[in-house]
């Protein structure tokens, strides 16, 4: 799995605010930052997979919100690439 590639997909919208429940914040403080929204998670995912030294990719999707089926054009690019 090390050397498989990775491609991260967040829609470029996807910037609901993450609600973390009261019960379990005390126990994500350890973890630092984790992002406000999807966009600055998967952010946080990709630097670690880089820092790691990870084959990964990270592509936001154009006017996309959190809408799966809208990112499949990003997938197709990435698998293309992978590929060919």
């Amino acid at each position: 799995m090390q050397e498989s590639r990775i491609q991260l997909v967040c829609g470029e919208l996807d910037l609901a605010e993450l609600k973390i429940p009261a019960r379990i914040a005390e126990e994500l403080k350890p973890l630092g930052g984790l992002g406000r929204n999807r966009v600055e998670r998967v952010g946080l995912l990709f630097a670690n997979y880089r820092d790691q030294g990870r084959d990964a990719r990270l592509d936001f999707a154009p006017g996309v919100a959190h809408e799966g089926v809208r990112c499949v054009d990003t997938d197709a690019d990435f698998l293309a690439a992978v590929s060919g």
